[in-house]
């Protein structure tokens, strides 16, 4: 009696340690496809071509993009429970797809939810909300539900696509032409506007958001010159933080693979996501690049600071030739905002005051000794960065793309 109750408690011994082990093991393998959401990363890849596919724009970029995210989803052993990974991919002008990321015994594979073959309205603020708007349906998002949105592509920063009726030589790069850039003098500026209608405004970018009911933890834009004051501010109700870099990003875009694990919207880690971009191009064989990460509801008090400093004092002409620049365009269109301050010769306590707001601003920041433009075909512009706070201010610009919309920027109206 005494060997067979032995016997049955051993048992009972085996089978708890089985359902623990199985129950571990369930617990540490994490496939993307949990019941609950508690967050949701968005990837957004729009089409950056032109209308009949002879230019595919940043459509390989994008793949390498996306294989850099699934790189560090395995190099992390799988996707955390309750994020939900969604991407949206343009293949062509009319040809889409949405797919959720899932991850499985070391593999991740591309589940696709909807595929789109109609014509291109995602460019609009309408089409935008719509995608977003399926997103949370599919995921079971809630009103707890954390959000981050990477959006890919080209960036003018804050100025209107509608703005630009001539732009710089290889921005408006011929298909026709067999001349072909060199890969390190790529960047994610080349063919932005070689079509006004897969570009999209800043403002529409905000409504489409906005029209979706969600309200971000942070946009990543992989794109040029979004890290401005501007974009800041126009994004302040629809985004908690921006990342952004405040000039020209190689076409290669941001090191995925090692940002990843930094990047799930319930718990991000902005200053590893900054470390992870510095490393990454410090070592690059083509070491050009600058990150910030912009807290955008600081951004208030900021335009607070900055409407006094207006009223207070005026910039000399003479005085602008010392404002580091951090872009590539003739006459220059963004220069850093702390180096502009500097200029207007504010007293102490004023300029004081106000890098200290900056400095609660822009929460973290990087970037190389030099900096990249390759706007204009064929000339290589390295430009030194001796002053760099993170943030990029249009104010001083005498381009006349920027004149035509500045004064009716949100961050204008704020500050004058």
């Amino acid at each position: 009696m005494k060997k067979k109750y032995l016997y049955h408690l051993l048992l009972l011994l085996i089978a708890v340690v089985i359902v623990i082990s199985c129950k571990t093991d369930e617990e540490d393998t994490h496939f993307g496809n949990d019941p609950f959401t508690s967050s949701v990363l968005i990837v957004y890849m729009p089409w950056t071509g032109n209308a009949d596919n002879t230019y595919a724009g940043l459509l390989e970029d994008f793949k390498n993009n996306i294989k850099g995210i699934e790189d560090g989803i395995k190099k992390e052993g799988g996707i955390a429970n309750g994020l939900k990974i969604m991407v949206f991919l343009s293949k062509s002008a009319k040809e889409s797809e949405l797919y959720l990321l899932t991850y499985k015994d070391g593999a991740v594979k591309e589940n696709i939810v909807k595929t789109y073959t109609s014509a291109y309205s995602f460019n609009t603020s309408k089409g935008l909300a719509s995608l977003l708007s399926i997103v949370k349906t599919y995921t079971n998002a809630d009103s707890k539900t954390k959000y981050g949105l990477i959006i890919g592509g080209h960036g003018t920063g804050w100025t209107a696509k509608d703005a630009w009726e001539k732009y710089p030589t290889r921005a408006r790069r011929s298909v026709k032409t067999a001349w072909k850039a060199p890969l390190f003098t790529m960047t994610r500026f080349i063919g932005s506007v070689s079509d006004k209608e897969y570009a999209m405004d800043v403002d529409d970018v905000a409504r489409g958001i906005k029209q979706a009911d969600i309200k971000l933890q942070y946009l990543l834009f992989d794109n040029c010159y979004m890290a401005n004051v501007e974009t800041a501010y126009a994004l302040k109700d629809v985004t908690r933080y921006l990342i952004a870099s405040t000039s020209e990003i190689l076409a290669v875009g941001m090191p995925y693979k090692d940002m990843y694990a930094h990047l799930n919207p319930e718990k991000p880690n902005y200053k590893e996501v900054v470390s992870s971009f510095k490393k990454f191009f410090d070592t690059y064989r083509f070491p050009y690049g600058a990150l910030s990460v912009i807290d955008c509801s600081k951004t208030e008090p900021l335009a607070e600071q900055m409407k006094k400093l207006n009223h207070k004092y005026t910039i000399q002409d003479n005085q602008k030739d010392y404002i580091q620049k951090l872009g590539g365009f003739k006459p220059t269109i963004f220069f850093d905002i702390l180096s502009y301050v500097k200029q207007m010769k504010p007293s102490e306590e004023d300029f004081s005051i106000f890098r200290q707001t900056l400095q609660s601003t822009v929460i973290a920041s990087t970037s190389t000794k030099e900096l990249l433009s390759v706007l204009y075909g064929g000339n290589e512009k390295y430009i030194p960065v001796e002053d760099y706070s993170g943030l990029t201010i249009s104010d001083p610009t005498t381009h006349p793309v920027a004149l035509k919309t500045i004064k009716s920027t949100h961050w204008w109206k704020a500050t004058h």
